[in-house]
């Protein structure tokens, strides 16, 4: 049985270390360590070695409670009494509920559902308390890498000889940690986990789309897979061209359709620019016939001037409305289109020319009876959907605005930018 002290030790420090009999022979060496996960325990608990015994490849199992006990620093592990007593077992394949911590882990990304990131594992922590070893942190830090080449003891040496520092540990714990699912297998596992995706609900899409990034493509497709329609939308447009291709591709038509649909008109069209005419044409095929036409005006304008920059979604009102009936109007268009911009409201007239603009403030502070053509700004700096967007860059820097109205010819409204959509596409320059 195990030592009764408890203490901390590193899954790299069992590694490799010799097995041994009771009466000093070898059985081989530690290659892994197998772990059980009750779906009431929050930590999983260490319940075999797996130990090669270097015939050809022959890996046993040997449950942690026949061991000696031991404490640190770890040499050999000593089995208490003969192996044929106490039953070593052949290893084959991990059984439901069972994984291995280092072909699971060790090297691999993990997301740590604490801080919504993608890391890399160097080390596991673990801890023996009493007659059990439980896993409880992740190392996700450089001594991690040191401690597993057998530099640590140098390195901690050098460091505090230069700087008179010694690099810090850097853990998450094991509550936090959620396995990237692999493309194609949808399978929960207790321990190879599915991502806990309560933490991813809630994100800003340009953190989730850091966290697709910086995942492989086979983990990247799969995580995108199993988002659900809000955010897989929120966070697509936030991704490079040649990424939002590769997961829109990788999703069914239905959900493919679905994601789209939550998207705003401006960024349908620049996600069809980047997949091509074919697949293009194919997805505007299953959109709306509003949406569609509005889409297909978007993608007539060149790169680079004010059309192709624009977006649809804004909230317009008619100048002969009071701001009562202008509140339960843009409640109305709000519940209806969730992704309106509604900084600034634009003030039409009958014929849908664009004829003033205020903020919502604006709004909020003016008494109810009055009509909006009475508090409405209708001196407005407005562009043209050819204007080039280093003109573009010259107004927002000269006027401070967070949005700029796009109108054709005949002053009828045609879209606006957003200020956020400027500076990502580099227009500040």
């Amino acid at each position: 049985m195990l030592s009764e002290t408890k203490y901390f030790f590193f899954l790299s420090d069992i590694l490799n270390k010799k097995v041994k009999r009771s009466d000093g022979s070898t059985i081989g060496r530690v290659v892994d360590v197998s772990v059980s996960s009750a779906p009431l325990k929050v930590y999983p608990e260490v319940v075999f070695l797996i130990v090669s015994t270097g015939l050809i490849g022959k890996r046993v199992k040997i449950s942690i409670s026949t061991l000696e006990p031991f404490e640190l620093p770890i040499g050999h592990l000593f089995l208490k009494s003969d192996p044929d007593e106490i039953g070593v077992e052949e290893f084959t394949e991990p059984t439901n509920g069972i994984s291995l911590l280092k072909e699971t882990f060790l090297d691999k990304q993990i997301l740590d559902t604490s801080g919504c990131k993608v890391v890399r594992v160097n080390d596991l922590h673990l801890l023996k308390e009493k007659n059990y070893i439980w896993v409880v942190h992740v190392d996700i830090g450089f001594r991690g890498i040191v401690r597993r080449l057998g530099w640590l003891q140098m390195l901690d040496t050098l460091m505090e000889w230069v700087f008179s520092y010694k690099p810090q540990e850097r853990f998450v714990s094991w509550k936090y940690v959620s396995g990237l699912p692999q493309k194609d297998d949808r399978r929960t596992d207790s321990l190879a986990f599915s991502p806990s995706y309560h933490c991813l609900t809630n994100l800003n899409p340009a953190d989730m789309a850091d966290i697709l990034s910086d995942t492989n493509r086979d983990e990247r497709i799969a995580m995108f897979n199993l988002l659900d329609i809000n955010m897989a939308a929120d966070a697509l447009p936030e991704l490079p061209a040649k990424i939002q291709k590769e997961l829109i591709e990788s999703l069914e038509r239905k959900k493919r359709l679905e994601v789209i649909l939550q998207m705003p008109d401006n960024k349908i069209a620049d996600l069809l620019n980047y997949l091509g005419p074919r697949r293009a044409d194919e997805i505007a095929r299953q959109l709306p016939p509003e949406k569609r036409d509005k889409i297909k005006g978007l993608l007539l304008h060149p790169e680079q001037t004010a059309g192709a920059l624009m977006t649809t979604q804004y909230l317009s009102l008619n100048k002969d409305l009071t701001v009562e009936e202008a509140f339960t109007k843009a409640k109305e268009s709000i519940a209806n289109s969730p992704d309106l911009h509604f900084y600034y409201l634009y003030i039409m007239d009958g014929e849908q020319n664009l004829v003033g603009v205020m903020t919502i403030r604006k709004l909020l502070v003016s008494p109810p009876e009055k009509k909006l053509s009475e508090i409405m700004t209708s001196k407005m700096v407005k562009i043209k959907p050819l204007t080039r967007q280093h003109r573009i860059k010259d107004m927002v820097k000269k006027y401070n605005f967070s949005a700029l109205p796009v109108v054709d010819a005949q002053n009828k409204l045609k879209g606006i930018i957003l200020l956020k959509d400027i500076l990502k596409n580099n227009v500040m320059g």
